[in-house]
């Protein structure tokens, strides 16, 4: 089935003669490898990272708890296809209103901040408060969002890399379902942070602070980068 998907594909760009597109398409398959090297590592990969996105669970252990944590390796692999599919989805939407050589790095980049300003968010506050139990948790909702979104991106860049959805879909597919997977990591934070014994507006000071504003200001930086 994925072999027949490949080669549909391939005989799309193939008539295009674009190399650009066929670039971004050789990354796309760098990505299936990814996941599936992450899979035959923890064969519980996949049905751990989507269950563990519709529930909270405690966790005890940074480490291999099965049926609950995958394994490490397998994590750091649904990571980078993370990183790799959503710059794919940034620079697709960006190519279309901006024109820059280094686009894709700057998507690399902004790929690099989206996953890295939350995982500092929660160690810096966790580590502030010295509590390792919301650092584990906090993590664990982290890794988790980053890593069924990652799946998402890249059957969605797959699908449009085809020429199946046209680029409006594409584009409002892409920014909603970032603000939905990212509202549910909030939630469930937020909710693991009450637990811990947060009071609401120290919640929403830590959201806005932390995660919001630092997101706020490399957008505001990158457009007028990119846009002038």
């Amino acid at each position: 089935m994925i072999y027949t998907f490949y080669s549909f594909i391939i005989g799309q760009l193939t008539e295009r003669e674009n190399k650009e597109v066929m670039f971004l398409f050789y990354l796309l398959i760098l990505c299936f490898c990814l996941i599936s090297s992450a899979k035959l590592i923890d064969k519980n990969t996949f049905r751990t990272t989507f269950s563990s996105i519709f529930r909270i669970k405690k966790i005890n252990k940074i480490y291999f708890i099965d049926s609950v944590i995958i394994h490490p390796l397998s994590s750091f692999l649904m990571i980078l296809n993370f990183i790799l599919s959503f710059s794919i989805s940034a620079y697709l939407i960006s190519c279309n209103y901006v024109t820059n050589e280094n686009l894709y790095l700057y998507a690399i980049f902004a790929s690099l901040c989206t996953i890295s300003i939350p995982l500092f968010g929660v160690l810096f506050i966790s580590s502030l408060l010295g509590d390792k139990n919301l650092q584990k948790n906090g993590l664990f909702i982290t890794f988790r969002t980053f890593e069924f979104s990652g799946v998402f991106f890249l059957i969605l860049n797959m699908i449009k890399l085809s020429s199946l959805i046209d680029e409006n879909f594409f584009f409002f597919s892409t920014i909603l379902f970032f603000i939905l997977a990212y509202t549910h990591r909030s939630i469930k934070l937020s909710l693991k942070m009450g637990k811990s014994g947060f009071l609401w507006y120290h919640i929403i000071l830590y959201l806005c602070t932390l995660e919001i504003v630092p997101f706020a200001i490399i957008a505001k930086s990158f457009s007028k980068i990119l846009i002038g």
